[in-house]
């Protein structure tokens, strides 16, 4: 027995819409029906809410669950995110504080579909952030479907991805680009087609066009097949993506008529400015929320209750700002709107210096003659001496940053007073470094240790924690706030107990 799961998502409550993925999740329920291979097909679409779409996909595999399932294929069209080391289907009524009643994580689905035993397991996810993230992790998404994958027991695996971990995915007003190469990819010929076939075929294709780079799991033998591809389904999905028998007579149709079509440079400069790109309203609009989101009111009371805050700009010098300079210097792919400060450093460095040496004085009856003589020969022959001296030499020192361009604020630190005798202060610093595209957020928590009854040593930020966030998606930042808020009441809560348990003992 074959089974097949489809799931699109296009309007959401709390994300942006995603028009492309009604379009994706059509073409997608009709190849599969006219493949004319598997037994049972569970479409969820019309953006589904998380209860009705896990009760649907419930039903569907206790239906199943007593049967020999051969394959089974499931595909997803919609946003994505990542928690807690899983990835995250999420559906239209997806709410990030209720993420496991309004998500569906990865490693529960693979438990769902272990219920069915499926000789072979096909994924295709196309989704926004699939590869990227809401919650951002330093992990790849590979390892994480692969450790579930085996949890689970799966068996023959084939997952396809629309973007690796480091980009977006692409979608255009009518479908998305991976589905839509992959759609494409069923157009080259009848016949057999291997699961293999679509990945070559996909990977080459979006790299071609320039389009976010695909991931691919297998662990398989590359010798599955998706399907025996007749003449009607090639036309069916040629009609509904508007491409003709010749494709590269299409392709010079596309780039020679924008009345028909996205010419694929211009979509190209659209997609990415859409996406990821911004103005500067919007780049200092975004930094803000940094601002606004470590607020006191935005901490918990487990602080509020025994600390006091204290938000200010730093706008002079940063502490431990050389290092942040120092990543500036090794990162110089992307032009940040902050750089790296220098000063001119004049140094004495001792060093052998060239003279002229001394004349030798023979005594004879020619004596000024042989002086002047031997003078000549020692300059005609290069003949010199070396001096050890103090020469005065200069050099560029690093000394720190500097803004090239207008932003909310160089840095921002937190300083937490203590409203009981027993607490330390402590200091939290926020530095952004920014570009048109990219946030990197450094930021520094750490004890102010105290020199005198009401008096504190400086932060110093010996040790700079940093995070690279999208400009462009206020989710990751707010979000990424949440984090370090939730990090830095988790040290600020050790360091206390920690302390208070020593001086117990």
């Amino acid at each position: 027995m074959n089974l097949a799961i489809l799931i699109g998502v296009s309007d959401y409550d709390h994300q942006n819409s995603l028009v492309a993925c009604k379009g994706d999740i059509k073409v997608m329920g009709h190849v599969v029906e006219k493949l004319n291979k598997f037994d049972d097909i569970c479409v969820i679409s019309d953006s589904p809410r998380a209860q009705d779409a896990k009760q649907k996909i419930t039903e569907f595999v206790n239906k199943h669950k007593s049967s020999t399932v051969d394959e089974l294929v499931f595909y997803y069209t919609g946003h994505g995110a990542r928690y807690d080391e899983d990835f995250f289907y999420i559906f239209s009524d997806f709410d990030d504080k209720r993420k496991e009643t309004t998500g569906l994580r990865n490693s529960e689905l693979d438990g769902l579909i272990r219920n069915l035993s499926p000789e072979l397991t096909i994924k295709i996810i196309d989704a926004c952030y699939s590869g990227s993230t809401y919650v951002k992790s330093d992990s790849d998404i590979q390892p994480i479907f692969e450790k579930s994958a085996k949890d689970n027991e799966l068996k023959k695996l084939y997952f396809l991805h629309s973007s690796s971990n480091e980009e977006v995915s692409w979608a255009a007003s009518d479908y998305s680009f991976f589905s839509k190469s992959l759609f494409k990819s069923l157009t080259q010929s009848k016949g057999p087609l291997r699961y293999r076939d679509i990945m070559a075929y996909v990977a080459d294709d979006m790299s071609e066009n320039n389009y976010p780079k695909p991931t691919f799991i297998v662990q398989a033998e590359n010798t599955e097949l998706f399907g025996d591809i007749d003449a009607s389904l090639i036309e069916y999905i040629r009609s509904e993506l508007k491409i003709s028998g010749d494709q590269k007579k299409d392709e010079s149709k596309i780039i020679a008529d924008d009345d028909s079509s996205f010419n694929s440079f211009l979509q190209l400069v659209q997609v990415k400015s859409d996406n990821e790109f911004c103005s500067q309203e919007e780049g200092l609009q975004n930094i803000e929320l940094i601002e606004s989101s470590i607020q006191e009111e935005k901490w918990p009371s487990v602080i509020s209750d025994i600390l006091t805050l204290e938000v200010s700009h730093i706008d002079s010098l940063i502490p431990n700002e050389v290092a942040i300079g120092t990543w500036l210097l090794k990162n110089k792919d992307e032009h940040y709107f902050v750089e790296p400060r220098f000063k001119i450093e004049t140094y004495y460095k001792q060093q052998y210096v060239e003279v002229p040496k001394k004349p030798t004085s023979t005594v004879s009856i020619f004596g000024d003659f042989n002086i002047m003589r031997n003078s000549a020969l020692s300059r005609l022959h290069g003949d010199v001496d070396y001096k050890l001296e103090s020469v005065e030499n200069t050099r560029n020192v690093l000394i720190g940053i500097e803004c090239s361009s207008a932003t909310p604020f160089k840095a921002l630190q937190i300083i937490f007073k203590p409203k009981f005798n027993a607490i330390e202060f402590y200091a939290l610093t926020i530095v952004p470094i920014f570009s048109r595209k990219s946030l990197v957020v450094f930021n520094s928590i750490e004890v102010m240790t105290y020199i005198g009854w009401d008096s504190t040593n400086q932060p110093k930020c010996s040790e700079w924690k940093l995070k690279k966030l999208g400009l462009k998606s206020q989710k990751d930042i707010s979000t990424f706030c949440t984090e370090m808020i939730s990090s830095t009441v988790q040290y600020i809560i050790n360091d206390i107990n920690s302390k208070l348990t020593k001086l117990e003992i």
